[in-house]
């Protein structure tokens, strides 16, 4: 039986003392999880006075609360450096060939294929992610490098006809082949290895002759460590091959609360600005990258909502269908993704059937797949940061003081070595009115009773509000489950989302069932479009980190947002 059943029913298992062994497939010799970190870490070929300093930036296990490990924070100077180094390597490494340039991405993936099983055991660790979801993004970072080789390929073919349409939809840019210059990426802490470790930005921007500096999100930034060695590795293979030294700096790393914000306004940052994280960020961000007049790719949270209509819930195998997929939009890798679903619009006459049928699997969920993340059937696991469990509960705190009726939501008080944790039940929060929620970021959605549709498609678009207390216009992802075909395509017109889907849950990928591309709002695009070979590469994937800035632009900056 499942690990975790005897903690929900408050009954304490005998014993856990070999549960990461059990668990991990570890060595005999491994009692902790933090030992079985140091092992991979040093199978990984990073020193361990990397990550264990006396002070600096920590990472935290979410499944037992233990320190990881302790970086080094850079101070200004040291961001500053990294910063200069990136640009002066830019300039040395747009003069390599396209082809030369294809090559390294090409070993770059095959480095992250060789150490796949590593790393996804190391970010299983560091983030408590459950095994599909652990393997999605460290699969995805090889096939991102493939497709920016496939899709600077295609780029290279066509480029006499690559034309973008700026967010306004007003003017048409020809680009030509030039240099990115140089990036900063700061990064989000529910990615660690593919955004906030900059695998998702940096290929595209290396293929097309730029330099990047990732700036890991301080809660489990010692995954960036890792993914240090990956191009360290390509790049000593890349001089092998080639004859051709990679020039140092090319990639950089800066660590600490403070350095971020330091590298973004760094003078030699002349590319542009990339960014996945709170939409209050993503503003503040995108508003810095058009005063600097540079180019602006960024990803702001979701609040993302999915609206079910009566015909559905009328239809008992198409409701069971819907409900199945809106389970998952919700828990999925504990609700820790912008592309997780916020607001449930479900109607009126059917609250009773949907709240039933969501209880029963919260109930499931808690009882049998809530635990550890190496289990294959755990879906929810612990909450990235300690500080977002604390954010959980004040959420439905307030729900509760606000008469709203919270279906589960609680805090796992969890047994034995995982006691120090960070858990979170799954749970839905059935609102009285239709204000504008915050998004939760875990597995809590909420449930909005609706009497019209045409109401609850025009709430859909209700995505939230900035600092000043405006409206969102826009977000990133949407759903609809409808067996009503005028429904959907007034639904299809209507939301206005990154990319929205029919009759499936919620991603933030773009898929069968989906009506628009993820990648450039309102453009053809997105991160997946190259996987598929050269010739059906999409070349606007890497062409969004090349071309004219700002300055030759009208109208809104380019905030390529997904």
């Amino acid at each position: 039986m499942f690990a975790f059943r005897q903690a929900v029913t408050r009954t304490a298992p005998n014993s856990f003392k070999n549960a990461q062994k059990r668990l991990f497939n570890t060595d005999s010799s491994v009692e902790t999880l933090a030992e079985r970190f140091g092992v991979l870490m040093d199978r990984l070929g990073v020193p361990k006075e990397k990550y264990s300093q006396q002070e600096g930036v920590q990472t935290v296990s979410p499944l037992t609360g233990e320190v990881l490990a302790t970086i080094e924070a850079d101070d200004s100077k040291q961001v500053a450096e990294k910063a200069k180094k990136a640009s002066e390597a830019a300039k040395q490494w747009n003069k390599y060939s396209p082809e030369h340039r294809i090559q390294y991405n090409d070993i770059l993936a095959g480095v992250l294929e060789e150490r796949a099983d590593d790393h996804k055991e190391l970010l299983s660790i560091v983030t408590a992610k459950p095994k599909a979801h652990v393997e999605g993004e460290v699969d995805e970072a090889a096939a991102i490098a493939r497709g920016a080789s496939n899709s600077y390929k295609s780029y290279l073919k066509h480029q006499d006809d690559s034309k973008i349409v700026t967010p306004d939809g007003k003017e048409t840019i020809t680009h030509k082949h030039d240099a990115t210059g140089t990036y900063a990426m700061p990064g989000a802490y529910n990615f660690p290895f593919l955004i906030s470790g900059g695998l998702l930005h940096t290929p595209p921007v290396m293929v097309s002759g730029g330099a990047s500096v990732v700036a890991p999100n301080p809660t489990n930034s010692v995954m960036s460590l890792a993914v240090e060695k990956v191009f360290e590795e390509s790049s000593k293979r890349f001089e092998k091959k080639t004859g051709k030294k990679v020039p140092d700096g090319i990639v950089g790393f800066v660590h600490g609360r403070e350095a971020s914000e330091k590298l973004v306004n760094d003078e030699n940052i002349d590319g542009g600005i990339v960014f996945t994280g709170s939409s209050s960020v993503d503003d503040k961000l995108s508003e810095l990258a058009h005063k600097k007049k540079l180019k602006y790719i960024g990803e702001g949270g979701g609040n993302n909502p999915i609206v079910v209509t009566s015909d559905v819930c009328n239809d008992n195998d198409a409701f069971e269908n819907a409900m199945q997929k809106i389970g998952k939009s919700f828990t999925s890798s504990g609700g820790q993704i912008c592309a997780s679903l916020s607001r449930l619009y479900v109607p009126e006459e059917h609250i009773n059937k949907v709240t039933g049928w969501l209880k029963n699997y919260v109930d499931d969920v808690k009882e049998n797949h809530l635990g550890d993340p190496a289990n294959p059937k755990t879906v929810v696991s612990g909450q990235m940061s300690a500080d977002n469990t604390d954010k959980l509960e004040e959420y439905v705190k307030k729900a509760k003081e606000q008469g709203d009726e919270v279906y589960g939501a609680e805090k796992i008080n969890a047994p034995g070595a995982y006691k120090g944790g960070s858990f979170m039940s799954p749970g839905f929060i059935v609102r009285k009115d239709s204000k504008i929620t915050d998004e939760p970021f875990g597995p809590i959605t909420n449930i909005f009773p609706y009497k019209d549709v045409n109401a609850a498609l025009e709430q859909a678009n209700q995505w939230g509000k900035d600092e000043d207390g405006n409206i969102r216009k826009t977000g990133l992802t949407a759903g609809v489950f409808t067996l009503d075909e005028s429904v959907e395509k007034d639904f299809q017109s209507k939301v206005k989302a990154g990319v929205s889907y029919k009759w499936r849950e919620i991603t933030g990928l773009p898929v069968e069932g989906a009506f628009g591309p993820y990648g450039n709002r309102n453009q053809e695009g997105g991160r997946a479009a190259g996987v598929k070979g050269e010739e059906d590469a999409n070349k606007s994937f890497v062409q969004r980190y090349m071309g004219p800035k700002v300055t030759e632009m009208a109208g809104e900056p380019p905030a390529y947002r997904r």
